[in-house]
């Protein structure tokens, strides 16, 4: 059985019950504080070039990442237009190539092999990619 305690809030002085030492704020007033520090993150952060709500930005650099990723785009391209014709399933309909579970999106080995894709789940997918990057760094 959880004991909860009995705390005053630090903000506003209201008592609350908690299950945590830690805890100092009430629900409304982390709600409050989370609110207002996000706020001042936006307003301190907004000028500043990001993909994020700033269009002009995200269009140059997915334009520049297009010209450098050819392969890539067209390997994505293709399989897409595949998958619109009905040549090969919805990665949805499949299960994962190493897990099993159902998958999300499919895995090129090999841009230079654009057909060539693994159904997999995204948590796979992000394994077998920091896999990559790892042995790039050894």
């Amino acid at each position: 059985m959880v004991r909860k305690l009995i705390k005053e809030c630090k903000s506003c002085r209201k008592s609350f019950e908690s299950e945590s030492k830690n805890k100092i704020y009430c629900m409304n007033c982390t709600i409050l504080r989370n609110r207002n520090s996000s706020r001042k993150y936006y307003y301190t952060h907004k000028d500043k070039d990001s993909t994020k709500g700033n269009k002009e930005y995200h269009n140059k650099f997915m334009s520049e990442w297009k010209k450098k990723n050819k392969k890539k785009v067209n390997a994505h391209g293709l399989i897409s237009r595949q998958i619109l014709k009905g040549k090969i399933p919805k990665p949805t309909l499949l299960k994962c190539s190493f897990c099993g579970l159902k998958a999300k999106e499919y895995h090129h080995e090999d841009y230079n092999i654009p057909n060539f894709v693994l159904p997999v789940c995204k948590k796979c997918h992000i394994e077998v990619h920091r896999m990559f990057t790892e042995g790039l760094k050894s």
